[in-house]
C-alpha cells in the first residue's frame, strides 16, 4: 500500500548510470524512444536527398557555367557539401526556438518544471552540433556526389532525367524506405494508443 512507502527514500539516477545499475522497463522505454527518434530522423535525411535529386534540374545550368569556368568536380561537392550543413545548423537552431516556445505549454499539460538553459548544460551543445554538422554532410553527400558527377553535355541540354534502364535506383530504395518507416511509426503509435487506452480503461476489479 501507499502507507507503507510513507519513509521509503526516492533516489534520481542520472542516465549515464541507468545501463549499469537498472535494466528494467525505463531502460526499454528509453531505447524505444531512441529508436523512434532515429527512423525520424533517417526519413528527414532521406526526404532531404530525394528532394535535392528532384531539384538538380533546376540547378543543371548552374552547375554546367560552373564547368565550362572551370570549376573542378572537388569544389561542387564542397559547395554542396556546405550548403547541406548550413540548413543542418539552421534547422537545429529553429528546433531550439521552437522547444524554448513549447515547453511552457508541455510542462502545463504534463505538470512538470523542465527547463532548457544552454549556459547550465554545456554537454548538450558539445555533443549537438557535432552531431548536426555530421548528419549535415552525410545528408548531402549523396546529392554532393549525383550533381557534381553529372556530363556536361546533358547538363547543358538539362537532360538530367533521362529514363534509365536501371530497376533499383538509390531514390526508389530511400523512398521505400520512408514508407516503410512511415508505416513502421504509425504501426507503433497506434499499439501506444491502444496500451494506453487499455490501461486507463481497464477495470482492475
Amino acid at each position: 500500500s501507499f502507507d507503507g512507502m510513507k519513509y521509503d527514500d526516492l533516489l534520481l539516477l542520472p542516465l549515464s548510470e541507468l545501463q549499469r545499475s537498472y535494466k528494467g522497463d525505463y531502460y526499454i522505454v528509453l531505447w524505444i524512444f531512441a529508436i523512434i527518434a532515429l527512423f525520424i530522423l533517417m526519413m528527414s535525411a532521406f526526404n532531404y536527398i530525394n528532394i535535392s535529386i528532384a531539384n538538380a534540374s533546376t540547378r543543371a545550368k548552374e552547375i554546367a557555367i560552373k564547368k565550362i569556368n572551370g570549376s573542378s568536380k572537388t569544389r561542387l561537392v564542397i559547395q554542396f557539401l556546405s550548403e547541406t550543413i548550413i540548413l543542418s545548423v539552421i534547422a537545429l537552431l529553429l528546433a531550439f526556438a521552437i522547444l524554448k516556445g513549447l515547453l511552457p505549454l508541455f510542462n502545463a499539460i504534463m505538470d512538470t518544471d523542465l527547463d532548457l538553459r544552454f549556459t547550465n548544460d554545456l554537454n548538450l551543445i558539445g555533443w549537438m552540433l557535432p552531431v548536426t554538422l555530421l548528419i549535415g554532410a552525410l545528408a548531402g553527400v549523396l546529392p554532393a556526389l549525383y550533381l557534381s558527377n553529372q556530363n556536361l553535355i546533358k547538363l547543358t541540354k538539362s537532360g538530367i532525367f533521362t529514363p534509365g534502364k536501371e530497376k533499383l535506383s538509390v531514390k526508389k530504395v530511400l523512398l521505400g524506405s520512408q514508407f516503410a518507416i512511415t508505416i513502421f511509426l504509425i504501426s507503433l503509435s497506434l499499439f501506444f494508443i491502444a496500451q494506453v487506452n487499455y490501461i486507463t480503461t481497464k477495470d482492475p476489479g
